[in-house]
């Protein structure tokens, strides 16, 4: 039988294509809870760098009744730093922030240097379709 991570990285695999992600391990800083890992694909959709998080949803939080989510960000750009960002929000505020439509998330400063952006608003992810994102992978939500 598969393992939760497997079903997870099987779905991502059809969602892409079969294309080769990236990985980047953050560590936890969460006792009891392992770390996140920054899911990378380069050119994915076309000429964006779109990243997902594994890790998130191994965390609770009172308000994930239905499911718990992890991150996708899409962004024209090739710089892993935006990925970064998101794999160190998502390990920093699990259990704290319920990462629910339209919060609004303060990075407290340039996410990445070529960018005025410092704060991230959360939403359906651009690149995903909602049959896509709004999957349950045998206790695997994506939100």
């Amino acid at each position: 039988m598969a393992s939760r991570v497997e079903k997870y990285l099987a779905h991502l695999d059809r969602l892409s294509g079969g294309r080769e992600p990236r990985f980047f391990p953050v560590e936890s800083t969460k006792q009891g809870l392992r770390g996140v890992t920054e899911i990378v694909y380069d050119d994915l959709p076309d000429g964006l760098l779109t990243t997902l998080t594994y890790g998130l949803s191994l965390a609770e939080h009172p308000d994930w009744q239905h499911g718990s989510p992890e991150l996708c960000l899409s962004v024209n750009s090739t710089n892993v730093i935006w990925a970064h960002a998101v794999g160190f929000l998502a390990e920093q505020l699990r259990g704290t922030c319920p990462f629910s439509y339209g919060s609004t998330i303060n990075f407290g400063e340039r996410i990445v240097p070529e960018s005025e952006m410092t704060a991230f608003c959360v939403f359906a992810p651009i690149a995903l379709g909602r049959d896509d994102y709004l999957v349950s992978c045998d206790s695997v939500s994506i939100t």
